[in-house]
């Protein structure tokens, strides 16, 4: 099965480079009827010349949708492991500097706040394993509790993965509001949360980034846990925003020379050191095998047109007879060549394209990324694949319009 599931994308893109041939000849036969209501001869005679004998034939096209779709593919999936490893370092670390391990006392938070390039700085700490939500009807979920102060908001605000924490939730406010998350269920409304007491459901968010949190829980306001408030100088979790000019690694080195014993880590470190599972060895397998697959394809292009080169010298006696010159032989040779690659160019870049976006969707690389999939494309990558099926498109008119004009000159 898992040999199928591999093949299963090389057999739907030589399927559609089939199902492109036998399109391939209607498209032509359409262009020809517009070309000859004009002007152009040279691209008359050309399209012509490709709908008798095309250059290649059925082999070339799909050489150039397989080639194609599958770098197109591989970029797809390189780029989207890419950004989900990214993601999943966002997620663990939650802002650009994290610090675990001591007490993060009111002391403590003014020392980090002093340090150069901190913007922010806000406390997270979970209160308890498992408390009882109740909401009307009865229904009762148990979940952990973590509670933290307003400032998460300035320290979410701008991360790819802010979760969106609604403002009212440190709102002065009776019943106070609360956040349910991860495998809890998504309500609104009243509820009653043992150890507050009633609360208002502000909504749910799948994760809390950097804190870790179990499959179900509630974040709560520190000062609407318990008749006093939870006290957040206990906390041992302190996520950091940075300046947009300073950097995380020299934030990060201040930290640990002034707290020896903390455990602080950056997005860099998260994908760097192995605490999000490797990816890039997965992506560089990707995009070498879309790398060589390019070249095939580019290799199986121009030496099928080196083998319909000698079917043109029909095409060459008659262009001469007429008196054409030799920009008229590049431009029979262009309208006998493009249909057929830009046909076979725009097929393979949106299947393979949608390979990659199916691919990222149904199977789980969470083992590889650590985190759900997210789907993305390089343009940079998509845009080199373009040019390289263009700059062998000019390969091909360049050489056979020298070849034709040589001939020409040497049967004179």
């Amino acid at each position: 099965m898992d040999a199928l599931a591999a093949a299963a994308p090389v057999l739907l893109t030589v399927a559609t480079g089939l199902l492109v041939w036998r399109v391939y000849p209607m498209t032509l036969r359409a262009l020809a009827g517009r070309l000859r209501r004009g002007r152009g001869l040279a691209g008359l005679l050309g399209v012509l010349r490709a709908l008798r004998d095309p250059a290649g034939g059925a082999v070339a096209l799909i050489a150039v949708v397989l080639g194609v779709s599958m770098a197109f593919m591989g970029v797809g999936l390189g780029t989207s492991l890419e950004a989900t490893g990214r993601q999943a370092a966002w997620l663990l670390n939650g802002a650009p500097v994290r610090m675990a391990g001591p007490r993060v006392s009111d002391d403590v938070l003014e020392r980090i706040r002093r340090i150069d390039g901190v913007k922010s700085v806000a406390r997270i700490a979970r209160v308890a394993d498992s408390q009882a939500l109740t909401v009307d009807g009865g229904e009762r979920d148990h979940l952990g509790v973590w509670v933290t102060e307003p400032e998460v908001l300035a320290v979410y605000r701008g991360t790819p993965t802010d979760p969106g924490l609604p403002a009212g939730l440190f709102d002065d406010r009776s019943p106070s509001g609360v956040v349910t998350g991860g495998s809890a269920p998504s309500r609104t409304g009243p509820g009653v949360l043992d150890g507050v007491g009633d609360v208002w459901l502000l909504g749910h968010r799948r994760a809390l980034p950097g804190a870790g949190t179990p499959s179900a829980w509630v974040l709560v306001p520190a000062g609407g846990w318990g008749p006093d408030g939870a006290d957040l100088g206990s906390a041992t979790l302190a996520l950091v925003a940075i300046d947009d000019d300073a950097a995380s690694q020299s934030v990060a080195e201040r930290l640990r020379q002034q707290f020896g014993t903390a455990d602080v880590t950056t997005v860099e470190d998260r994908l760097q050191g192995g605490h999000v599972p490797a990816t890039r060895g997965f992506q560089d397998l990707v995009r070498w095998g879309s790398v060589l697959t390019l070249g095939l394809m580019a290799a199986a292009v121009v030496g099928a047109d080196l083998i319909a080169s000698r079917s043109r010298r029909e095409t060459l006696n008659l262009l001469r007879a007429i008196g054409m010159a030799g920009r008229d032989l590049r431009a029979g040779v262009a309208w006998e060549v493009a249909p057929a690659l830009l046909l076979a160019l725009v097929t393979g870049a949106a299947l393979g394209t949608g390979l990659a976006a199916l691919l990222m969707v149904t199977l789980d690389f969470s083992f590889i990324t650590g985190a759900t999939a997210v789907f993305a494309v390089d343009p940079l990558a998509a845009g080199g694949i373009v040019v390289l099926v263009l700059a062998s498109f000019g390969f091909i008119v360049r050489t056979a319009g020298a070849r034709m004009t040589r001939a020409a000159e040497e049967d004179r």
